[in-house]
């Protein structure tokens, strides 16, 4: 290359340094290395002394590339399409965007929830404007499939505490029974394959917790990044520890649930004298270990080679779970709240 080092980057220049094409594109270089690596989506020439560099061709492919991922397209599906797909596709999203925004304008948003815990928020007054409509808020899902066949709702908003290797599959079934436009999902755990099934399906994807009011905010503003599980460490890494004795092994009996999710609900959601959010926090905190709780239990059901680490996992967040219910337990009788 005929350029020096100190000229890429610049505005002027045909190669970007890859700390240039992170602020132009709003990419971590991070997620840049990955997408380069795993997905193939550009090949960095490299300088004598290693660095990575990118054409003009490049920037412009990874900025569209981040657009549509934005919108909830997965990197695997969009990675390889050349600079003329891409244009076509971000074109295809403006266009439906601009759509949605008329609609809007004329009428709310109508959306159908389903959840047992942080989607009951959404019933509170005051939490929701004018532009949304919630028809339908359901915990039990054999009503929500009889209210959205019935409302043909435009957003379904669905909570997931564990997602599996089948939960995309469903989602999926609900989304073609009511014909919603856009799908957004709130989960706690899951394995980054059974997630990664998720934005496959250009579901809109959101890691617990959260707040009413985040979601809200993602319904006016339209599609949000899709978000995917980190990957886990090699199973063999994990038998090897537990081959070694680096997992104890817990023979108590595990401590039942105190709450369920409609009390985690409604004392997430009580007023007190105490000048915090305690309640709601704890009742956050307790659901997200039992949601952890079960899905280390799935883990040692399906992985057999290292059942021992999911095993003492289980049962360390059931411990876990068990004291914090004590701590909100205790609260809710000093401040005489009722669940």
């Amino acid at each position: 290359m005929a350029q020096t080092e100190a000229g890429r980057g610049n505005a002027g220049g045909s190669d970007y340094a890859i700390g240039a094409v992170s602020r132009l594109t709003g990419i971590s270089t991070h997620t840049l290395r990955i997408w380069e690596r795993r997905y193939g989506a550009v090949i960095a020439e490299r300088t004598e002394s290693g660095r990575r560099v990118y054409s003009r061709r490049d920037v412009e492919k990874l900025g569209l590339l981040k657009i549509l991922v934005d919108r909830g397209f997965s990197i695997g599906q969009i990675a390889n399409l050349d600079l003329e797909e891409l244009r076509a596709r971000r074109e295809e999203v403006v266009r439906q965007a601009n759509e949605l925004q008329l609609a809007r304008a004329d009428q709310p948003i109508r959306v159908a929830a389903l959840g047992r815990f942080a989607l009951q928020g959404l019933g509170r007054s005051g939490v929701l404007p004018e532009q949304v409509e919630l028809v339908s808020l359901e915990s039990d899902p054999r009503r929500f499939r009889a209210d959205i066949r019935r409302l043909r709702p435009d957003v379904l908003l669905i909570e997931v505490p564990v997602v599996d290797e089948r939960t995309a599959e469903r989602i999926a079934d609900l989304r073609d029974l009511c014909g919603a436009g856009r799908v957004m999902v709130l989960y706690n755990f899951g394995r980054g394959e059974d997630v990664n099934r998720l934005a496959a399906a250009q579901f809109e994807l959101f890691r617990a917790p959260t707040t009413a009011l985040t979601l809200v905010d993602a319904l006016l503003r339209g599609p949000a990044a899709t978000n995917t599980a980190p990957p886990t460490a090699p199973s063999e890494q994990r038998r090897a520890a537990a081959d070694a004795g680096a997992v104890p092994v817990l023979t108590e009996q595990l401590p039942p649930r105190r709450f369920d999710d409609n009390q985690l609900a409604m004392l997430a959601g009580v007023k007190t004298d105490v000048d915090c959010e305690c309640p709601h926090h704890l009742a956050d905190l307790v659901q997200s270990l039992t949601a952890f709780e079960v899905y280390s239990d799935q883990c040692e059901s399906r992985n057999s080679e290292d059942a021992a680490l999911h095993a003492y996992l289980h049962a360390m967040a059931a411990r876990a779970r068990a004291l914090m219910e004590e701590s909100l337990a205790t609260l809710a009788r000093v401040e005489k709240l009722e669940y």
